[in-house]
């Protein structure tokens, strides 16, 4: 699995609600590995609970070595908590998680977070797919007949991923390696969590991001369009109103449905069922555009392998087209990826469960049936709360306001602390420039001073960011309120009697409640729910006296005053306010209300989507302007050119305005960054040009670059063909390529004089490993060892075969003419006796060539240390310069 993004922000995380139940670390226990993932290692394990039975469990450990991996298990955590609730029988059953210190590590229990599940089984449908008989295994085990096998894991896998989309969840990773067969249940369920994504609040989900498995996503990679909305940043109640709009709209579940046809090509084709064969498959129908029913005109399978797809008149063949047809596309120029949704488009999880294909299901007698579809079970859960007067809704209503309530609470809070903070520093900053300015202070404390003056400018700017957002907050939190009211402020009948309705207002942290004690303290946001979400849901607990709220910003530090706008005080008709007491006309007037803003700040959000794109885009073309601009500046940037000297020239310029001024510098610095490298480059190649041409020059092994620069002159001034090499450059390469020389000298007598001497019909290999061990083998690189060895090995033979040669030659001189040993008409004509010499003269030969070899080898030994005397009496002349020039002049008039 990988990460597949454009930008990476930090991920956000919005709350899922409970994070289950915790176990202590001494009553777990580690048995054995069973699994590894890319994020984490799955083992099989024992939890022992205090008075129950020791319980079989599998448990998960973020692997801490992997980026990213923390994260990941965090958020597994909190949506296996979540679907266990909403999705219980679609994925494996959760039980808890365990917090491992490090005092409580012990064995191969270690410190970190750990998951636990149920011990259900450990066959996944990747290892049944790995099987011979696969189908025939699936048959016995999920006890249906195996015609009906492929048909029933699909219905399966249907019911189980239409259970995650009624909650709201898009897996994102559905492929053989997360379906895992419960033994108990007889079905498969779904596993890893981790790159699932909530989108009724955003949890584990960024827009322009998407956590995939290359092999099984589909070819648009993202389950919305880039643009979407950032749910985790919104209020929960608006993202929860955001929601259905967005599902509507963009059809995020056909993420999963494209997964889903994989994995049923897989079950269904048996040549597909090995790695190789898949990953074919896969880049054969991308390439198709994800036809699938050209990729099976093209592949020309034999009826065989395509027995369970042609069934019922092709059957399964047109459901896994369905499942896998590509969806349009189109890329803005500013990179934003949208879907078009138009035409024929991608089958819903949920028409799969109910496609032809699977009506084998039922004809299957000993299936194991779950009693209604879990989607129609979400459906119905879900409507309930409405056919009793809108109590879902409503309950809607009460945690938002409650939320908005805490925030304001909690911003408020962050803010005074803030404030006082700041007012700490300021402090402590004027008392250091007084015993500055008194001379009561020496070098140190202004250094301290210029620390603490820059701390206290951070400190500042994260007072006014506080301010705007808890501005922004209480602001927008009011307007929600505002037109929850205004729907909600409508007759109904309570009684007989006609009552109106009205929310109160949002209370500050700092507010009184209803006894006159203060609600303020150092928790904010608890103070703020018993007060305000508590006595107003509780029956005659209004007050027509009650005073609006006003919230109030002051700082220490300034005396700037910020207030929000009152709402009117809660009217008396609270008193005998009851959720039975609201018509349908209310409910469907405040759906409808919540629905409206949802999609009027869905519509904002994409408009300011498209800006920031835009904007991104008008940066990137300035980017490439300031770039090309830079290349052709006279006089030229080079790599000692600094920022203050062209700073002025482009400040002004209209093709940049796009960029700030720490955007030009820094775009200056990558540029200046790439001429190095550039030049470098250069430099290298300018080196490698020298040693060419030191190679076209002949020197003896001890010369100096003095002497090979008066033989050369053109070496003296060679500069490469960028002109970059000085003298000190020339020198360091000839000192290289004289030093490389020697070693290769060294290795090639090595080879020469070795004992038992290198054969010509030795393998280069056999050669390496018998000298591998020494010094001069050792010191070069290995192209070169082999080059020389091969070179050795080739010299050899062609000796060799001269020798050959010239014992044939003198053979055929002593008798006469030609020898024709071995020669198909001699051999035809001879007798037996002439053969039997013909035969005694190739031995003969042999021994001649085999002591003719030897005596060569004797004389070249003799040679190399004739060789060797003489270049000891050459060093201990005491006039080596007359010897070298002797020796140059022999050269030259030899040659």
């Amino acid at each position: 699995m990988r990460r597949n993004a454009r930008t990476l922000p930090t991920p956000l995380c919005a709350t899922t609600g409970s994070t289950g139940v915790r176990s202590p670390a001494n009553s777990l226990s580690v048995s054995r590995k069973i699994g590894q993932g890319s994020f984490g290692q799955v083992f099989e394990g024992t939890l022992r609970d205090a008075g129950q039975e020791p319980e079989r469990v599998v448990l998960k450990r973020v692997r801490s070595n992997v980026a990213g991996a923390e994260h990941m298990g965090r958020m597994e955590h909190l949506l296996n908590v979540y679907c266990s609730k909403k999705a219980k029988d679609s994925i494996a059953d959760f039980i808890g998680y365990c917090e491992v210190t490090q005092a409580e590590a012990k064995g191969g229990l270690t410190a970190g977070l750990w998951l636990m599940w149920r011990y259900e089984g450990t066959n996944t449908l990747a290892d049944y797919l790995k099987r011979r008989n696969c189908l025939e295994a699936l048959s016995r085990d999920l006890q249906v007949p195996q015609a009906a096998v492929v048909a029933t894991v699909m219905h399966q896998i249907f019911q189980a991923a239409n259970a995650m989309h009624a909650a709201g969840l898009v897996h994102r990773d559905i492929k053989p390696a997360n379906l895992i067969f419960s033994e108990q249940e007889r079905r498969f369920k779904l596993i890893d969590l981790g790159a699932c994504a909530d989108l009724r609040n955003g949890t584990n989900y960024i827009p322009d991001e998407s956590i995939l498995d290359p092999e099984y996503c589909p070819p648009e990679q993202y389950c919305m369009p880039t643009d979407a909305p950032h749910l985790s940043k919104q209020m929960r109640p608006l993202s929860l109103a955001m929601s259905p709009l967005l599902w509507a709209r963009h059809k995020p579940d056909r993420f999963d449905s494209f997964s889903a046809g994989l994995v049923m090509m897989q079950l269904a084709v048996p040549s597909l069922r090995s790695p190789a064969g898949f990953r074919n498959f896969n880049g054969a129908l991308r390439r198709l555009n994800c036809d699938l029913l050209a990729w099976r005109a093209s592949a020309r399978l034999s009826p065989a392998q395509t027995a369970v797809l042609d069934a019922d008149n092709g059957a399964g063949w047109d459901l896994a087209a369905a499942l896998l047809r590509p969806r349009m596309l189109e890329v803005t120029r500013e990179g934003i990826v949208k879907f078009i949704n138009t035409g024929r488009l991608r089958l819903p999880i949920k028409a799969g469960s109910q496609h032809r294909f699977c009506r084998q299901v039922e004809q299957a007698s000993a299936l194991q049936r779950r009693a209604s579809d879990p989607l129609d079970a979400a459906t119905s859960s879900a409507a309930a709360p409405a056919s009793k007067g809108g109590l879902g809704i409503l309950a809607a209503a009460s945690a938002a306001w409650q939320a908005a309530s805490q925030r304001v609470g909690q911003l408020e809070l962050r803010v005074q602390n803030q404030a006082e903070a700041v007012e700490m520093q300021t402090q402590r900053v004027t008392r250091m420039r007084e015993d500055i300015r008194t001379g009561q202070a020496g070098d140190a404390t202004k250094v301290q001073l210029n620390r603490a003056e820059t701390l206290l400018e951070r400190m500042q700017g994260r007072l006014t960011g506080l301010r705007s957002e808890l501005s922004t907050t209480a602001s927008n939190a009011q307007g929600m309120v505002s037109g929850i009211a205004r729907a909600m402020n409508l007759s109904g009948t309570t009684g007989g009697t006609e009552k109106k309705t009205a929310l109160p207002s949002i209370p500050s942290a700092s507010a009184r409640d209803g006894t006159g004690g203060t609600a303020s303290d150092r928790s904010g946001s608890e103070s703020s729910k018993a007060s305000w979400g508590g006595n107003f849901w509780k029956r005659g607990t209004g007050s027509a006296s009650q005073k609006a709220v006003r919230v109030d910003l002051r700082t220490k530090t300034g005396s700037t005053k910020q207030a929000l706008p009152a709402q009117p005080a809660a009217s008396e008709s609270q008193k005998g306010w009851g959720f039975g007491g609201f018509g349908f006309g209310s409910v469907a007037a405040l759906a409808g209300t919540l629905s409206r803003e949802a999609g009027r700040a869905m519509e904002k959000m994409e408009a300011d989507a498209r800006a920031r794109a835009m904007e991104k885009a008008e940066k990137a073309e300035a980017a490439e302007a300031f770039s090309e601009h830079l290349r052709t500046m006279r006089p030229a940037v080079g790599v000692a050119t600094t920022w203050q000297q062209i700073a002025p020239k482009v400040r002004k310029d209209l093709r940049f305005q796009a960029l700030d001024a720490q955007e030009r510098r820094l775009l200056f610095e990558t540029y200046k960054e790439g001429l190095q490298q550039m030049q470098a480059l250069a430099v290298e190649q300018s080196r490698a040009e020298f040693k060419t041409a030191l190679e076209g020059v002949e020197f003896p092994p001890a010369a100096t670059w003095g002497q090979v620069a008066a033989l050369a002159p053109k070496l003296a001034g060679f500069t490469g063909s960028q002109g970059l090499l000085v003298e000190a450059d020339r020198r360091a390469a000839f000192i290289e390529f004289q030093t490389l020389r020697r070693k290769e000298a060294g290795f090639r007598r090595l080879l020469q004089t070795a004992s038992p001497a290198v054969r010509a019909d030795e393998d280069w290999r056999a050669v390496r490993r018998r000298f591998q061990g020494t010094a001069v083998f050792k010191d070069l690189a290995e192209v070169t060892r082999r080059t020389i060895i091969k070179d050795h090995l080739s010299q050899l033979a062609g000796e060799a075969e001269q020798q050959l040669a010239e014992a044939s030659l003198s053979e055929g001189s002593a008798q006469g003419g030609p020898p024709q040993v071995g020669g198909q008409a001699s051999q035809e004509e001879a007798p037996p006796g002439v053969l039997m010499e013909l035969l005694k003269e190739q031995r003969q030969m042999k021994a001649q060539y085999e002591a003719n070899m030897k005596a060569m080898t004797a004389k070249l030994k003799v040679m190399e240390q004739q060789l060797q005397d003489k270049n000891g009496r050459r060093q201990a002349s005491s006039e080596p310069d007359s010897d070298y020039a002797r020796g140059l002049d022999n050269g030259h008039r030899n040659r």
